[in-house]
């Protein structure tokens, strides 16, 4: 009897699609999942980046945390990158706690100065449009897949934390010049923590 009883469980479960237990494959390197929810994480301190409450509710400032991002069941800190017209992207929450994303919008009152915030979405408004751009590589470097934050209505700003130890909130920072970030400007956005 227990050896038909083992049977039939390892028959059960034999049949179960291996793309269920399977992470999401990673993004080539250079590149990062569109489409896909992802967890986006500081390049220099590893923190992630998460609404201030953790959760998907709208006017609340983006911060970086060094706790677990599945946390509240990954609730204000798994994003979806959703791609836009003219090379830009959305970046908004996934639908995790709340049916409806909000999206990471620039500070509506001080867009190159203020925290940056999540706002309901909205397609008008380009203060929720972001640029992704990797990290220049030497002539023969393999990509790192580091990747900078960009406003579209601001490209000499980054999307950074104000301090990497002290300050969690996110703000954007002034690029040195066009092409040199400050170090905190710089971004991991990968799908292999956060389940699709």
């Amino acid at each position: 009897m227990r050896r038909i009883k083992s049977a039939v469980l390892t028959a059960a479960f034999a049949t179960v699609p291996l793309a269920v237990v399977q992470a999401p494959a990673a993004a080539a390197p250079g590149t990062f999942p569109v489409d896909e929810n992802v967890v986006i994480s500081n390049a220099v301190s590893g923190n992630y980046l998460s609404t201030d409450g953790q959760n998907e509710n709208p006017n609340q400032d983006v911060e970086v945390w060094d706790r677990d991002p599945m946390a509240h069941g990954g609730s204000g800190a798994v994003w979806r990158i959703k791609r836009t017209a003219g090379g830009q992207y959305r970046i908004q929450t996934a639908p995790i706690g709340r049916a409806v994303p909000v999206c990471l919008s620039t500070n509506e009152n001080r867009p190159v100065s203020g925290n940056a915030r999540v706002r309901t979405c909205n397609s008008e408004d380009s203060s929720q449009d972001w640029r992704i751009v990797a990290k220049p590589q030497a002539y023969d470097a393999p990509p790192t897949g580091e990747f900078r934050i960009v406003p579209a209505d601001h490209r000499d700003h980054s999307l950074a934390p104000v301090d990497a130890r002290t300050n969690p909130r996110v703000h954007l920072k002034r690029n040195w010049d066009r092409r040199h970030s400050p170090a905190l400007a710089y971004w991991h956005i990968g799908g292999h923590t956060a389940s699709s």
